[in-house]
């Protein structure tokens, strides 16, 4: 049951970070566009941007991240760590 968990929610994670960080990119150049458009319609597409299309892309973040803080809970291994598992360290120092 524990690598079923493992497996959908490691899934789910990069699926969802996959898509909020191409979403990041498309807010980014969609501001980017309304800069060098300026004027009114140019406002209209950053106003629009920021409080209708960024906010999905937050929602979809912090889904990525809840199912990353599973995957690491359910597999009780960090991606960050330093764990030898149980090997004594080489001392290469002369």
């Amino acid at each position: 049951m524990k690598e079923r968990i493992h497996h959908y929610s490691e899934k789910i994670f990069a699926a969802s970070l996959l898509i909020a960080l191409i979403g990041g990119g498309i807010v980014a150049l969609l501001f980017t566009l309304s800069l060098m458009i300026g004027g009114n319609f140019g406002e209209s597409l950053a106003v629009v941007t920021k409080s209708k299309i960024l906010p999905w892309f937050i929602r979809l973040a912090s889904i990525a991240i809840l199912f990353g803080m599973i995957q690491t809970y359910t597999t009780g291994q960090h991606s960050l760590s330093m764990k030898t598992d149980g090997a004594k360290p080489k001392n290469n120092i002369n």
